[in-house]
């Protein structure tokens, strides 16, 4: 006789059943479980990180110093156009997991997704930071750019990029979004080059204001993104 769905479900559960532990105290103390403080936990993800990203990073950061050196009139112009490219290393590290299928495998470690995530990100955003910090200066060192102009174009386009990449690695989650990832800084860096001909206006001492408020609205919407895309994978076990 055919058993109802319920009491099936029942019967699988019982027959399934994982047995009671034994000596699982003892087995815990085998392995080395000292305490790892944020800091640290923090430095021991740097190798992880892939090294192309640190050689594009510091390519992008070499090229910036070339320009501001010999080419002082297009410094900020060209560091614009290849800040979304300093944000594709970002998001291709954070699209790793998702696109070569590591999810579950990751989740099994020591420390959560999302714990690693948020500690790769955390390291290259300081590293970007310091790039930018010393980027911006001398790119507008010896023009009639005032540096807080100079740092909006180099800025907005970043954020731009780290904003739009949050939200696909978050609505896709799917090998393609490695690609999608390329295709963003691209497409911006693009978009940077032809504004700065086609719609000369936005870059008027009236904009600048708009600049300003782009700015904000796309940092705080970018770190929204970011805390919902690491809150989605799974707490640490």
């Amino acid at each position: 006789m055919r058993l109802p769905k319920k009491e099936l479900i029942k019967n699988l559960k019982l027959a399934y059943e994982a047995p009671e532990p034994e000596k699982r105290d003892e087995f815990c103390q085998r392995f080395d479980s000292q305490y790892i403080s944020m800091g640290r936990f923090f430095l021991t993800q740097i190798p992880y990180i892939r090294k192309w990203s640190w050689i594009i990073s510091t390519l992008i950061f070499g090229i910036g110093v070339f320009v501001s050196v010999f080419v002082k009139d297009w410094a900020v112009w060209v560091v614009s156009a290849f800040a979304p490219i300093l944000a594709l290393t970002m998001l291709i590290e954070n699209a790793k997991s998702s696109s070569c299928n590591m999810d579950e495998l990751e989740c099994a470690t020591r420390f959560s997704l999302k714990s690693l995530l948020f500690a790769r990100m955390t390291v290259l955003s300081v590293f970007h930071g310091i790039v930018m910090a010393a980027l911006i200066p001398l790119c507008v060192l010896k023009s009639a750019m005032p540096v807080l102009t100079g740092g909006l174009y180099i800025l907005l386009p970043y954020f731009l990029t780290v904003f739009c990449g949050a939200v696909l690695l978050r609505k896709i989650h799917r090998r393609e979004s490695m690609s999608i990832c390329i295709g963003i800084p691209v497409l911006i860096s693009f978009l940077m080059i032809i504004t700065r001909y086609m719609c000369a206006f936005l870059y008027e001492q009236e904009s600048v204001k708009w600049w300003a408020l782009a700015l904000a609205v796309l940092a705080a919407a970018s770190v929204r993104e970011w805390i919902l895309y690491i809150g989605r994978n799974t707490v640490r076990i």
